[in-house]
């Protein structure tokens, strides 16, 4: 990849490879009375050796104030997480629209959990931001469960999407 100099615009025939990719959730997706987190079907990236920024936002309803959502992610080959951020409804929450949110602190580890609330009227939002850095090729996967074990699906709607940015060229 050719470098500008300072002052001149970057180019098309600059930019060696594309850095950017969007995924769509393309069906939606539902779990049941379960807390125990599974594979998403459609969030699962495969990813080369690198720098990686993941961001997703799901789009969630299930039951008022229970069920909710519980993510956290997998990975194959060997990653490391550089910084994990989640935003979103507050677990047990009634109403999405009343502003309360819960800010996880920074995970360290893909394994962590977090629950987001959800209700059975309003889509809530959950806003996921994640740093990786891959030294041996792998797949990164999210998992998801309910936050609380409910008769009512938790569902995953697909208005969810996904951006795989490569940042190594922006370093």
């Amino acid at each position: 990849m050719a470098v500008p100099l300072a002052g001149n615009p970057v180019r098309a025939s600059d930019v060696s490879e594309a850095t950017a990719k969007r995924v769509q959730k393309t069906a939606p997706e539902t779990v049941t009375s379960s807390t125990t987190v599974q594979n998403d079907n459609h969030f699962a990236f495969a990813l080369p050796v690198g720098l990686w920024r993941i961001e997703l936002f799901l789009h969630v309803f299930g039951a008022a104030s229970t069920g909710d959502i519980r993510t956290r992610w997998t990975n194959t080959g060997t990653m490391t997480a550089r910084g994990r951020s989640v935003i979103g409804p507050a677990a047990t929450i009634t109403d999405v629209r009343d502003g309360n949110t819960n800010a996880s602190a920074p995970a360290t580890q893909f394994s962590d959990e977090v629950v987001c609330g959800c209700d059975a009227t309003t889509r809530g939002v959950v806003h996921e931001d994640l740093e990786v850095e891959v030294t041996v090729a792998g797949t990164l996967t999210l998992q998801w469960a309910q936050g609380t074990s409910n008769a009512t699906a938790t569902t995953m709607d697909t208005d969810s999407r996904a951006y795989i940015t490569h940042l190594e060229d922006f370093a």
